[in-house]
């Protein structure tokens, strides 16, 4: 594995534990495929899941549910395997050993929370850059 928990003054996070290249998979996450909406209309309410299409989140196996958001992240989730539950997570650019693995969150406006990543690049509020609710 090339990453590490560590504390952080928020709460936990994911270090490398080696340098990791630009465009290399860091992991194959595996999970179980919940549903974004019950059938009791209910949402979910999950803080760790990531979002798939279908109306379908992924809830990450330990360690990845401690993968922080960044404005300015150095990781993406891409190429889910849904008959596997499997979503791959790859370095968007170089990553230096004990450096903190991060992902945009880029919720919808509607879920959005104040952002305090420290990033030069911080939009001081976690959503996606176009919202669908954005006007």
């Amino acid at each position: 594995m090339k990453v590490k928990i560590k504390s952080i003054p928020i709460s936990k996070g994911l270090f490398a534990t080696q340098k990791i290249k630009r465009g290399e998979i860091v992991a194959r996450i595996k999970g179980d495929i919940v549903p974004e909406v019950y059938s009791n209309g209910k949402k979910n309410k999950s803080r760790t899941a990531i979002e798939l299409d279908k109306g379908n989140l992924l809830e990450p196996e330990y360690p990845w549910k401690e993968i922080n958001h960044s404005c300015d992240p150095n990781c993406s989730f891409e190429g889910f395997n849904d008959k596997k539950g499997i979503i791959l997570l790859r370095a968007v650019r170089k990553i230096n050993k004990y450096e903190e693995l991060r992902i945009d969150y880029a919720w919808e406006k509607k879920d959005a929370i104040p952002c305090a990543c420290g990033s030069k690049k911080c939009k001081g509020i976690i959503k996606e850059l176009k919202s669908t609710n954005d006007k």
